[in-house]
């Protein structure tokens, strides 16, 4: 039997040999026996790797509002793998299936119990994401938005003039700045971060923006890195 006709049928493509595979196209006899010399000889590099890092970062990604779609476009994994996966990050709760394996190939549930080791090319692909820009539409979290709103109020432009600049009506504006929106739309995210690059190093005209702002332990754009805004688990540096 040929090595193509071999792979076809799924079977080891050591001629004359007709086992299963069981990874790189070799039965588990003769896998083994590659395994070992490939380790003897230093070049033996596994398949699999620690899914600790991937996981991690899958969370990342999606609490800066990346959906599952967009994910798997920009990484080549396919959304199945991708839910299979953010199945066992904190936010998101798992949902045990009985016949289900993991996208590590591992044949680990989708339990309880998150996998441990991920595919080489997997965890290479979704580390490889560093942003993905959503749809003008899409919903991301709130809290970049609060933040930057709150910061300008801290600097002394009233509600009614940021308003004004975003084309909302002041109530939609509040409620942005309490934290009454879970969401919003990632066109909305864009424009008050455009307010707010324009605006962070400019001090405002009202004393009652500022009292407002005080008076709710609103920070001001110097007690914030450009980074951890976005980061619901940082806080304001004192000032």
């Amino acid at each position: 039997m040929d090595v193509m006709h071999a792979q076809a049928m799924k079977v080891c493509t050591v001629p004359g040999c007709t086992s299963p595979v069981m990874a790189r196209a070799l039965c588990h006899n003769h896998y083994q026996r590659w395994r070992t010399r490939q380790k003897g000889y230093g070049r033996f590099t596994s398949l699999y790797v620690d899914a600790a890092p991937v996981l991690e970062h899958l969370e990342h990604l999606r609490r800066t509002g990346i959906g599952l779609r967009p994910l798997a476009a920009a990484s080549g994994v396919s959304r199945r793998a991708l839910q299979r996966l953010s199945a066992h990050t904190p936010n998101t709760p798992p949902h045990p299936r009985p016949n289900s394996h993991s996208a590590s190939g591992s044949g680990q549930g989708s339990g309880l119990r998150p996998p441990t080791k991920v595919l080489r090319t997997t965890a290479d692909a979704i580390l490889a994401v560093r942003t993905v820009e959503p749809a003008p539409s899409a919903l991301v979290p709130e809290t970049g938005t609060r933040r930057r709103l709150q910061a300008l109020i801290a600097l002394g432009w009233p509600q009614t003039r940021i308003a004004h600049e975003l084309g909302i009506e002041t109530t939609n504006l509040s409620r942005m700045v309490h934290g009454r929106c879970k969401h919003v739309t990632a066109a909305r995210a864009t424009e008050v971060g455009e307010l707010y690059t324009r605006w962070e190093m400019t001090p405002g005209p009202s004393r009652r923006a500022r009292a407002q702002a005080a008076r709710y332990h609103w920070a001001p754009p110097l007690a914030w890195d450009e980074h951890a805004l976005d980061d619901p688990d940082a806080t304001p540096c004192p000032h």
